[in-house]
C-alpha cells in the first residue's frame, strides 16, 4: 500500500497548494506564483479560447507544458494533480459503501468524454464556447468562489463577533473593529449543483466523471496514448487473481490483466501495490499504443450528429431576454463576441473584486453570457484604485491594465432619473452622488424649466466612466435615482484607452471647469 499512500500524500499537497493560491486571490496580490496557475495549466481551456477567439492567449501557453509532460509521463495530472479528481476520490470513499453497491455500473463507458471533447472543439471552431459547464478545473474554481469563499468569510466574521467583547475589554481596538466584507453571488446555485452532480456520479462507480464524461481527461488521454511509460505485466508471474482489475480506479485494466487502456491509466500504481506476486510494473516501452478506441459505424454516426448539433447551436443568435442596458462589463473587457469566447466563467474576477460588485450574469447577457461577470453598482462599485480583475483573468477576457489606463476606461454612463432624485424631484438637499464621484463627473445644474428654476445633479458624459460609485451611495431606497447603463462603453481588443479627448476633459476638471452635458 506504499504507492497508494504516497499518491494520497501528493494529491493532498497539490490540493492544499491550489487552495492556498485561491486564498491568495485577494487584494493585494502578493503571491510570487500566478494565483490563476491552475487555469493557466488547462490545455482544453487554451484550445477553446484559441479556436473560439481566433487568437493565441499568451497566458495560456503554459498549458502546452502540461501536454508535453503528459506525452512523456502519461495521464499523471488526473491521478496526482487535478484538485477536482482529488475531491472526487475523497467523496467516493463515502459513496462506495456496501449499501450503495447496487447502484454501481459494472462497465462504465469511456467514449462519451471523447464525444463531448469533439463537441466542444467543433463548437469552438465555429466561434462558440460552451466549456464552462464541463471543464473540471473551471468547475472546481467556480465552486470555490461561489461556495467556499462566502462560507469562510461568514465563519471568520462569526468568530470575530464572538471574541469582540473580549477584545473591547482588553482594549484591543484592531481586533474589536476588525471585519471582512461578506461576499455573496447571484445564481450561486449553478456551481453548487454542478459540483454536487459531479460528486454524486460516484454513486454509479469510482471516478465516474473522470472515466465517462471529463473532456479534459479525454484530451489528456489522447496525449497519454503516446507515452513511452506504460504498465507491463510479467506473464510468468501473473496468476490472474483479478485484484489489479478490481482495484483500478479508472477501469484501465481489461478482462485480460495483461492488457491496459493506456489512455485511461492515471499511473496511480495501485495495481503494482495490490499484486501479491509482483507481476506488475511500469517500464519505458516504444512510443505508441496498442489501445483501440473502437470507433464503429454507430459511433461515427453519433459523432456526426454531435457535429451537426454543434453547427446548429453556433447559428443561434443568443440574445438576452431583456434589454442589455445593465450588462456592465469590468473595465478592460474585450469586445462582447470575443469576451464570450474567452471567458471561462471561473469566477476569479468576482472573488478578487474589492466591493463584491462583480456578479455572475443571469439574464443581462442572454443564454450565451450566463455566469460571465457583470458589475452591479448597487451591490458594489468599481473601485478606482483596483485593477485585480484583469490581473487574475487567465484568458485575458479582461485585459490587464495599469491603474492609470484603467481610469480612462468607460464601462458605462451614469444617468439621473429626475423623477426619483431627491434634489430634482422633491427639492430636498442631497447631492451625495456629486460628493462621492471619484472622477468629478457630476456637478450641479439648473433645470430648463424657467418657471421653476430647479437645481440638481448633472452627469458630464465626457468625464463619467460608469464606475457606479454614485449609484451605490445614492440614498434613495430601492432602485437608485442615478443608474449606470452601457451607453458609451469602451471595449477594445488591443491598444490604449487613453485618448487626447479624454485627457483634455480631465484637465478641465482639474481646472475646476465642467463641460456642458450633451
Amino acid at each position: 500500500m506504499k504507492a497508494q499512500t504516497i499518491r494520497a500524500v501528493i494529491q493532498g499537497l497539490f490540493l492544499l497548494f491550489f487552495l492556498l493560491l485561491f486564498a491568495l486571490t485577494k487584494f493585494p496580490l502578493g503571491s510570487p506564483i500566478p494565483v490563476e496557475l491552475l487555469l493557466r495549466l488547462d490545455p482544453l481551456a487554451a484550445a477553446i479560447s484559441f479556436l473560439a477567439g481566433r487568437t493565441v492567449v499568451p497566458r495560456m501557453l503554459l498549458s502546452l507544458g502540461l501536454l508535453g509532460v503528459t506525452i512523456f509521463l502519461g495521464r499523471f495530472f488526473c491521478g496526482y494533480v487535478c484538485p477536482l479528481g482529488t475531491t472526487i476520490d475523497i467523496s467516493d470513499r463515502f459513496l462506495c459503501s456496501k449499501k450503495l453497491a447496487r447502484l454501481k455500473i459494472k462497465n462504465i463507458p469511456r467514449l462519451p468524454k471523447y464525444y463531448l471533447l469533439a463537441f466542444l472543439l467543433l463548437l469552438g471552431l465555429l466561434g462558440r464556447s460552451l466549456l464552462w459547464p464541463f471543464d473540471p478545473l473551471v468547475a472546481f474554481t467556480r465552486s470555490l468562489t461561489a461556495l467556499l469563499h462566502p462560507t469562510v468569510v461568514f465563519l471568520s466574521n462569526l468568530g470575530l463577533d464572538v471574541f469582540r467583547p473580549l477584545a473591547e475589554r482588553w482594549e484591543m481596538d484592531a481586533l474589536a473593529n476588525a471585519g471582512f466584507l461578506q461576499s455573496s453571488y447571484a445564481s450561486w446555485i449553478i456551481p453548487v449543483v454542478s459540483l454536487a452532480v459531479i460528486l454524486g456520479l460516484g454513486l454509479l462507480g469510482r471516478r465516474f466523471w473522470c472515466r465517462a464524461l471529463c473532456p479534459l481527461g479525454a484530451l489528456l488521454a489522447l496525449a497519454a496514448r503516446l507515452s513511452p511509460l506504460k504498465r507491463v505485466v510479467w506473464p510468468h508471474l501473473c496468476t490472474h487473481c483479478h485484484l489489479c482489475r478490481e482495484r483500478c480506479p479508472t477501469g484501465a485494466i481489461g478482462e485480460d490483466e495483461e492488457k491496459t487502456a493506456f489512455g485511461e491509466c492515471i499511473a496511480c500504481r495501485t495495481c503494482v501495490s495490490v499484486c501479491p506476486h509482483h507481476a506488475v510494473a511500469f517500464r519505458l516501452r516504444k512510443m505508441g499504443s496498442r489501445e483501440d478506441l473502437n470507433w464503429d459505424r454507430r459511433r461515427f454516426i453519433l459523432a456526426s450528429l454531435v457535429g451537426v448539433a454543434a453547427f446548429s447551436l453556433s447559428r443561434i443568435k443568443f440574445q438576452p431576454l431583456f434589454t442589455p442596458r445593465r450588462r456592465i462589463r469590468p473595465p478592460g473587457a474585450v469586445p462582447e463576441p470575443l469576451f464570450l469566447a474567452r471567458c471561462l466563467r471561473c469566477g476569479q474576477c468576482m472573488k478578487v473584486c474589492l466591493t463584491n460588485g462583480l456578479q455572475p450574469a443571469t439574464d443581462q447577457a442572454g443564454f450565451a453570457g450566463i455566469w460571465t461577470p457583470v458589475l452591479v453598482p448597487r451591490q458594489g462599485p468599481c473601485e478606482r484604485h483596483c485593477n485585480l480583475c484583469g490581473q487574475v483573468c487567465p484568458t485575458q477576457a479582461i485585459r490587464c491594465l495599469n491603474l492609470e489606463e484603467k481610469g480612462y476606461v468607460r464601462i458605462g454612463l451614469a444617468q439621473v432619473d429626475q423623477d426619483r432624485c431627491l434634489e430634482w424631484g422633491y427639492g430636498r438637499t442631497c447631492l451625495v452622488c456629486d460628493e462621492v464621484c471619484p472622477y468629478g463627473a457630476i456637478f450641479v445644474g439648473k433645470s430648463n424649466e424657467q418657471d421653476q428654476g430647479r437645481r440638481g445633479p448633472v452627469v458630464d458624459p465626457q468625464i463619467c466612466v460608469g464606475c457606479g460609485v454614485c449609484e451605490h451611495h445614492c440614498p434613495v431606497l430601492g432602485e437608485a435615482a442615478i443608474r449606470v447603463s452601457v451607453e458609451w462603453e469602451d471595449r477594445l481588443r488591443e491598444g490604449s484607452y487613453i485618448t487626447p479627448g479624454k485627457v483634455r476633459a480631465r484637465e478641465r476638471i482639474l481646472k475646476g471647469e465642467n463641460s456642458t452635458p450633451r
